[in-house]
């Protein structure tokens, strides 16, 4: 029963890729969704992130893989400031949320094309709002963006990984690792979990080895434990990790 079940998981996982290839309907073959489905939000687990973000004085989140945006704007309600990307761009630009931008987290250039977007809309905010001011004061504004170190405190990727096509893995893990001063909070979804169109499950062991020994973290066992125990997703029952950057 295990073998029929895993052969109709990749059958089914292989004809999403192959729908969103060719009719732009399924799954990308960078591991975004084409369409609106698949994706969700634990209230329970939004809860325990604001509470968490709190306590660690976090100031800037970047969900990666956003979806609609709903952890987005519960952070940016509670006075935290959120953006999201997602790869669903016939989602994010039906969505015109100013906070999230259509972005494939799988590109080389994710990091600084993040960048030039947040400039962007950081500069048309700016220009309105020196509409009254004098020139030599608006070109000193304007300087001032430029030079700017644009970084989040933590990155928030859900339900992403497992989608990532194996040769796409290591530019998205630089990718999150670049963003974040402070750690990243993630789930990945381990083998045998069968969830829709998944590729690239993986053990606990294996994540261990990639943000422990590959990139520069520690694992917060405690509140991961405690993430999974009371958030009502089962899917992040099993695979929520929080991993802080190591300083220095």
């Amino acid at each position: 029963m295990y073998y029929v079940k895993k052969y109709e998981h990749k059958l089914l996982s292989d004809t999403l890729r192959f729908l969103g290839f060719t009719v732009k309907w399924g799954i990308h073959e960078n591991g975004y969704w084409l369409t609106n489905l698949n994706y969700t939000f634990d209230y329970m687990l939004s809860n325990l992130l604001i509470k968490y973000f709190k306590e660690k004085k976090v100031k800037t989140v970047i969900d990666v893989g956003c979806g609609h945006g709903h952890y987005v704007n519960e952070l940016n309600f509670h006075k935290i400031k959120a953006l999201g990307v997602d790869g669903n761009f016939k989602l994010v630009n039906f969505l015109k949320n100013e906070n999230i931008y259509p972005l494939d987290a799988t590109n080389e250039y994710f990091v600084s094309d993040i960048l030039n977007k947040k400039n962007d809309s950081t500069k048309k905010a700016v220009a309105k709002e020196n509409s009254c001011l004098d020139v030599n004061r608006v070109i000193r504004k304007s300087t001032d963006i430029g030079r700017r170190i644009f970084h989040f405190d933590y990155v928030l990727c859900l339900n992403v990984g497992e989608y990532i096509p194996k040769k796409k893995e290591e530019t998205f893990l630089k990718n999150l690792d670049r963003l974040n001063s402070k750690g990243i909070i993630l789930s990945w979804d381990i083998p045998n979990t069968f969830n829709i169109g998944t590729i690239n499950e993986k053990r606990e062991e294996e994540i261990f080895e990639i943000f422990l020994s590959v990139y520069n973290y520690t694992y917060d066992e405690k509140t991961s434990s405690f993430f999974r125990k009371n958030c009502s997703n089962d899917a992040l029952r099993n695979c929520i990790y929080i991993f802080e950057k190591r300083m220095g």
